[in-house]
């Protein structure tokens, strides 16, 4: 197994007055398990900030694997993590673990690349569950009956609460897809996704 080197997850937040050519940036650190960003970012009407961060552990067929959810706390000047998709998914009774396979296809929470959207007050986003270096052959035979698919979450700012929306019916979003952007579809009150 070969050993990676301590990473942090920065993000630079830029600010800028309305009509202002100043710009001014601030670093945040996340949170040294979570280091691994391919999108999931998103706002709400009232400019709350929200990030989707995967595990450092690259192995998809660890326990480690997740991928955490954070709002930025504007009181605090930190992005405070609100929980895991695992957790949620677990708590839930959604989950199946590796150790199934390859009698059945297993969840593994790598990251998020949809943005994160606000729709009726809550926030959505999908979990990409694809290619991971360390197991790439297996997936390269197997892709997609490796993993089980996309999980579809909600996030409820008024209760801080997440949810996973296929967790109704022990279902993913997208059967043997890692969803790669969502979108929201005001008129017919739907959620969108697309992916491989």
């Amino acid at each position: 197994m070969r050993s990676l080197p301590a990473v942090f997850l920065t993000l630079n937040l830029l600010l800028a007055a309305a009509g202002a050519a100043d710009i001014s940036s601030t670093t945040y650190t996340l949170d040294s398990e979570f280091t691994s960003i391919w999108n999931g970012l998103g706002r709400d009407a009232q400019g709350n900030i929200y990030i989707a961060a995967g595990h450092r552990a690259w192995d998809y067929l660890s326990h480690e694997k997740d991928c955490a959810f954070f709002r930025f706390d504007f009181d605090k000047d930190a992005f405070v993590k609100i929980g895991t998709v695992r957790q949620v998914s677990e708590a839930a009774d959604n989950w199946v673990d590796h150790t199934r396979f390859p009698a059945e296809p297993f969840d593994a929470a790598g990251k998020v690349h949809t943005s994160i959207r606000e729709f009726k007050g809550k926030m959505y986003f999908a979990t990409a569950t694809t290619m991971d270096a360390s197991t790439y052959g297996l997936e390269l035979e197997f892709y997609p009956q490796f993993f089980r698919g996309s999980h579809l979450y909600e996030y409820d700012p008024e209760t801080d609460r997440m949810r996973d929306m296929n967790a109704w019916d022990q279902s993913v979003m997208a059967p043997g897809n890692g969803q790669q952007d969502i979108a929201i579809d005001y008129h017919h009150d739907a959620i969108y996704g697309i992916g491989y």
